[in-house]
């Protein structure tokens, strides 16, 4: 049993790897095969289906896997529950669905967002299958069918970019091959997650259970939203201010590869999640937060330090702006891993804050970026992920309060603001932006081997911290 369960978290895991890094793989070919201004495009279409995702999903999908504990004993019980949860988000998608088909819909929506309806319909689409993709994806994690979870995600995985370069290279469609080709792969893994899904279900519909799981999964929402509203809103606000997509593309290709930091941060929140929930005022629990910090910090530094070599060795020369958005969006990236704070919260019960904490930090991006980016209309792309990191940073800063007076929880914070320093600071503008020699990387490689001993000296504990974070992750995974 514990060899079957070991062989399919191992196959999981590496699947999860792969897919995470093979996007940074396809990166530099779809760069090659989309011009800036559709990478723009894609860059505001992206934020909307995740966003649509996680609404449509009404977090059932985080809710399944308490209700599974619940009723695993009782079969008839957990498939009317299945039934209940996929059932509901099934219908409300249709009835979205025919709303945006009003002719009202889309008139508002192209005057919103100032892109093709079509464009925007097949990004909702997209994340409407994706909401009843996550259901089942959840329900076979917390039962480990991690054959299946992985096998799924590997297909549609695949299958997504396969198509996609064939669509936008040998069919000329553009940005919507691209659209085509993701919506085919979410069509193709919905189908292959529920033959299996409703197997053994009969229609049974439960009142209870539609209420059990919108007053638990709808505060849950917001604990996703936190990040990809705030990306959403800087792309938007670029774009009404008619910045050209161009730049909005350099834009997001530098938020794109900083995403290879979510591969470290979703292995440490899964295994510090659980052992927040276990024993919270553990103090070792708020040290291995510090030392994710710092960890993500040192990354930060080599990826913004390194990023003029890397881009101009992997993409075309029009995508090489990005090189100066990097610092700021790793940055950025490395504030956003503090969401997990929002689970004091969760843990307490407060639930309700974080609702607050989100709408605070989108609503202090958008007044900045309104404020600041029609002042400095040729820096408008540096402003808008100034004011993300500015945003992103009060959120943390303001939850670090509230966790410590509230909840008797403390940090050590200034190490939390050494790091952030280490890693955002005029001289890595500068190194990073050296000419391509000899000496910018020795510069660059001294600049990093200082921060080795500044965050070695700093903790003269940090190898068993390390130590003790390795045994976790690796524990929960096996």
């Amino acid at each position: 049993m514990k060899s079957s369960i070991l062989k399919g978290t191992l196959i999981y895991t590496m699947a999860n790897t792969i897919i995470k890094l093979g996007g940074l793989v396809f990166l530099p070919i779809m760069t090659r095969i989309l011009t800036t201004e559709e990478f723009g495009i894609i860059g505001i279409l992206s934020p909307i289906t995740t966003i649509f995702t996680i609404v449509l999903g009404l977090g059932f999908y985080n809710v399944i896997l308490k209700k599974y504990v619940d009723l695993k004993s009782n079969k008839k019980e957990l498939e009317r529950f299945k039934f209940t949860v996929v059932f509901f988000v099934f219908c409300l998608n249709v009835v979205v669905f025919l709303i945006l088909l009003l002719p009202i819909s889309r008139r508002c929506i192209e005057k919103i967002l100032n892109i093709d309806y079509i464009l925007i319909l097949l990004s909702i689409v997209i994340a409407m299958v994706n909401s009843l993709n996550n259901i089942a994806l959840s329900l076979f994690r917390i039962e480990r069918k991690y054959y299946k979870v992985a096998v799924g995600s590997l297909i549609s995985f695949f299958t997504n970019y396969i198509l996609a370069i064939y669509f936008i290279s040998k069919l000329g469609l553009g940005i919507r091959g691209s659209q085509f080709a993701n919506l085919f792969a979410v069509v193709t893994l919905f189908i292959f997650l529920y033959v299996e899904y409703f197997k053994d279900i009969s229609p049974n519909f439960s009142n209870k259970y539609l209420v059990y799981s919108i007053y638990n999964g709808i505060p849950l929402i917001f604990i996703e939203l936190t990040d990809q509203l705030v990306n959403f809103s800087d792309r938007y606000i670029l774009a009404r201010y008619n910045i050209a997509f161009s730049l909005i593309g350099a834009y997001t290709l530098a938020y794109t590869g900083s995403r290879i930091l979510a591969v470290i941060t979703g292995s440490f929140i899964n295994a510090w999640t659980a052992e927040l929930y276990e024993n919270i005022y553990d103090e070792r629990i708020n040290r291995n937060l510090e030392l994710f910090f710092s960890i993500l910090a040192f990354f930060c530094i080599g990826a913004s330090l390194f990023s003029k070599e890397a881009i101009s060795l992997l993409f075309p020369a029009h995508y090489l702006k990005a090189i100066q958005y990097m610092p700021i969006v790793l940055t950025s990236t490395i504030v956003q891993s503090l969401y997990s704070l929002d689970y004091y919260f969760h843990y307490f019960e407060k639930s309700k804050y974080i609702v607050l904490f989100t709408f605070m930090a989108l609503v202090i991006n958008v007044v900045l970026n309104i404020i600041f980016i029609p002042l400095f209309i040729d820096n408008a792309v540096l402003i808008a992920g100034l004011t993300t990191l500015i945003a992103l940073s009060v959120r943390a800063i303001i939850e670090f309060y509230i966790i410590k007076k509230y909840f008797k929880i403390s940090f050590r914070y200034k190490k939390f603001i050494l790091y952030f320093l280490l890693a955002f600071n005029p001289l890595i503008f500068y190194i990073s932006r050296m000419d391509l020699s000899i000496l910018a990387i020795s510069v660059k490689i001294l600049y990093i081997l200082i921060c080795i001993i500044i965050l070695i000296k700093d903790d003269k504990n940090w190898k068993q911290h390390l130590q003790y974070l390795r045994q976790r992750i690796i524990g929960r995974k096996s």
